[in-house]
C-alpha cells in the first residue's frame, strides 16, 4: 500500500477514503457503509460538533457500543480537533459519573438503549438536571463543564439533542470552509483521545494519547500483520477498547481494509458473521478466542477464509489459533493503554516455534529493556524482571493525575509498566505475567500465566485463572480457578491430580474453585483483584461449613 502522507487521523482517513471511495468500509450487521460515506457523515458530525461551541482541545465523552455511530463521532472528534473520550457502553452510573468529571467533558454522546439497558435512564440518574434543561445549556454541579447531551434515538429527549439534529444543526451553522480550516490545524502532537485504563487491578485512568500516536501505532502493526486493502477485518473487541479503536479499527481503515463488528460479542455469532462475510482477519484478546474454539458448534463453520489476526494468552492458545482454526499468520502482540495500544508484535510470516515462545519486537521508533524492580538495573538477556518501554508511543501522562503519571513513566521516558517479562539477543521480549500474578510460595516464585497455561491442557478446563490466596506457613500458595467447558466435569482432586509430577509442588493449585464466569472489566479483561477478593470469600465460606 502507498505511503499516508498525512499524520493527523481526520486528514490521513481523507487521504484513504479518497483511494477506495466505493469499498465498503465498515460492516456492522445489516448496515454497510463505504469510505466515501464514512468520510462524509464524519465530516458533518466534526461540524455539528463546532456548531455547539466545542473548541479544539474540548473533550467530547462517547458511550456507546459497537455501532456506526461510534466510528462517524471518533473521526468527526478527531476532525474538529476535540479530544475523544472513551467510555465503555457497560459502564453504569458510578463509573460514567467518574469519567465525565474526571475528564471535564463539554460535550457526551450516547445511544438510548441496548437490549435491557436504558443508557438515558442512567444518564438522567447521573445527572437528573438534563430533565428540566435546554438543549444545549446544561446546568450541573456534578458537571460544571458538561453542556452538551446528545443522544442516538428516533425521538429527541428534554434537554438533549437528537443525532440526526446534530448533522442538521452543524451544515446550517458550519460552512465547509470552516470545518476545513479545523481539521488542517491539528497536529500530530495534538490530542486525539482519552483512553481510560481497564482497571484490571484499580480505578481507571485517563491515558492521554496524540494523533501521531495512533497513527504510528496502527501503521506498524498494520505492517507487521501484512493488512492490505484486500482484507476483512472481523473486530470482536469494543471500539472503547485500545485493542478496538486504535489496533483494529483505525488499523484497518487507514490500510483501506473493510472492519466487520457486530453490536456486542457472541461467540457463535462471531463464527457466522466469520463464515458469512468471508473474514481474513481477527483480533480478539483471550477470553474471546477460547469462547470461539471451545464453543459447542465451532466445527459447524467454515473459517477457510480466515488467515491473519493477533493474539493475546499463552502459548497454548496460540497453537490452537494455528491448528484449530487455521489462522497461520497471526501475530503473537503485548501493548497497554499507557503506550497507546500496542508496543510490538511478532511478525506474519515468522516461523510457528517464534510466534509461540515471544511476543516479538518493539515497534521502530519505541524500545524496550528488562529491569530489576528493586535495583532498577538493566537485566541481560535471559533474566525476568520488568518491562520498560521508550518512544512514540509513551502516553503523555495520566490526564488530572502528575502524581500517578511519575509513579509510572520515570525522568528519562521510560514507562514502567507493571508487567514482568524476558528479551533474548536477538531483541524479541516476552510477556510472563503482571507484578501482581507473581505468587511467593514458601520463598519460590509462581507465574501466574506459566500455570494457567498448563491447566489449559486439561481436557475439562474451558478457562482458568490462578491466583494467590493466604497461608499461615507459606504466606501464600496457589490457587486455581476454573470454568469448565460446556457439558465437562471434574472435581478438585482430578484438577490437582493432573498438575501432580508435571509441574513442580509449589506450583500445583492447593484449592480448586469451580465457577460459572469470571468478573470482567469493561472491556472483557478479567478482574483478578476482584477474583482474589471472591475466592477468599469462597475459601472462608468453606473452612467455617
Amino acid at each position: 500500500m502507498e505511503t499516508v502522507r498525512s499524520s493527523s487521523i481526520g486528514a490521513a482517513f481523507d487521504e484513504i477514503a479518497g483511494r477506495y471511495p466505493d469499498k465498503e468500509a465498515l460492516i456492522c450487521e445489516d448496515q454497510r457503509i463505504t469510505y466515501r460515506q464514512l468520510k462524509e457523515r464524519s465530516a458533518q458530525v466534526a461540524r455539528g460538533l463546532m456548531a455547539l461551541g466545542v473548541e479544539k482541545g474540548e473533550k467530547v465523552s462517547v458511550w456507546m457500543n459497537n455501532n456506526p455511530e461510534w466510528v462517524y463521532a471518533y473521526l468527526g472528534s478527531a476532525k474538529a480537533g476535540s479530544i475523544f473520550v472513551s467510555v465503555n457502553a457497560r459502564f453504569k452510573t458510578h463509573e460514567l459519573e467518574y469519567v465525565l468529571r474526571q475528564s471535564d467533558s463539554r460535550a457526551v454522546l450516547f445511544q438510548d438503549r441496548l437490549h435491557t439497558t436504558n443508557y438515558m435512564e442512567i444518564f438522567r440518574e447521573v445527572c437528573p438536571e438534563v430533565s428540566s434543561s435546554v438543549s444545549g445549556n446544561l446546568i450541573s454541579q456534578k458537571f460544571p463543564l458538561l453542556k452538551h447531551v446528545v443522544c442516538v434515538t428516533p425521538q429527541e429527549e428534554t434537554g438533549t439533542l437528537s443525532f440526526s439534529r446534530l448533522l442538521q444543526f452543524g451544515e446550517k451553522n458550519i460552512s465547509l470552509a470552516e470545518r476545513e480550516e479545523r481539521q488542517n490545524s491539528v497536529q500530530p502532537e495534538d490530542l486525539i483521545m482519552i483512553q481510560y485504563t481497564s482497571g484490571t487491578t484499580s480505578f481507571p485512568k485517563g491515558c492521554m494519547t496524540t494523533h501521531g500516536q495512533v497513527f504510528l501505532d496502527a501503521l506498524a502493526i498494520g505492517k507487521n500483520m501484512a493488512i492490505d486493502f484486500t482484507d476483512r477485518l472481523y473486530c470482536p473487541l469494543p471500539f472503547s477498547h485500545a485493542g478496538g479503536c486504535i489496533i483494529t479499527l483505525m488499523k484497518g481503515l487507514l490500510r483501506g481494509a473493510t472492519i466487520v463488528t457486530t453490536r456486542h460479542f457472541d461467540p457463535e455469532e462471531a463464527l457466522k458473521v466469520i463464515e458469512r462475510e468471508k473474514c481474513t482477519c481477527m483480533n480478539g484478546v483471550e477470553t474471546i478466542w477460547l469462547e470461539m474454539l471451545k464453543h459447542p458448534c465451532f466445527d459447524s463453520y467454515n473459517l477457510h477464509t480466515l488467515k491473519k489476526g493477533w493474539t493475546t494468552g499463552p502459548a497454548e492458545l496460540r497453537q490452537s489459533i494455528y491448528e484449530k482454526m487455521g489462522v497461520k499468520r497471526f501475530v503473537s502482540t503485548y501493548g497497554l493503554s499507557e503506550a497507546t495500544a500496542n508496543t510490538g508484535t511478532t511478525l506474519a510470516d515468522d516461523p510457528l516455534e517464534l510466534k509461540l515462545a515471544w511476543n516479538g519486537r518493539p515497534h521502530p521508533g519505541s524500545e524496550m529493556k528488562i529491569i530489576d524492580r528493586k535495583t532498577g538495573r538493566t537485566l541481560p538477556p535471559g533474566q525476568e524482571g520488568e518491562i520498560c518501554v521508550r518512544g512514540f508511543n509513551v502516553m503523555k501522562g495520566y490526564y488530572r493525575m502528575p502524581e500517578e503519571t511519575s509513579k509510572v513513566i520515570d525522568p528519562e521516558g521510560w514507562l514502567h509498566t507493571g508487567d514482568l517479562g524476558v528479551m533474548n539477543e536477538a531483541g524479541y521480549f516476552k510477556f510472563s505475567g503482571r507484578v501482581k500474578d507473581m505468587l511467593r510460595v514458601g520463598g519460590e516464585n509462581v507465574a501466574a500465566l506459566e500455570v494457567e497455561g498448563f491447566f489449559m491442557q486439561h481436557p475439562a478446563v474451558k478457562q482458568v485463572q490462578v491466583i494467590g490466596v493466604p497461608d499461615p506457613k507459606l504466606v501464600e500458595v496457589p490457587m486455581a480457578v476454573v470454568q469448565l467447558k460446556e457439558g465437562a466435569k471434574a472435581t478438585e482432586e482430578d484438577v490437582i491430580a493432573f498438575a501432580r509430577g508435571r509441574l513442580s509442588t509449589f506450583k500445583i493449585p492447593r484449592y480448586v474453585w469451580f465457577v460459572e464466569d469470571f468478573p470482567l472489566t469493561a472491556s472483557g479483561k478479567i478482574q483478578k483483584f476482584k477474583l482474589r477478593e471472591e475466592a477468599i470469600g469462597h475459601l472462608q465460606k468453606r473452612n467455617c461449613s
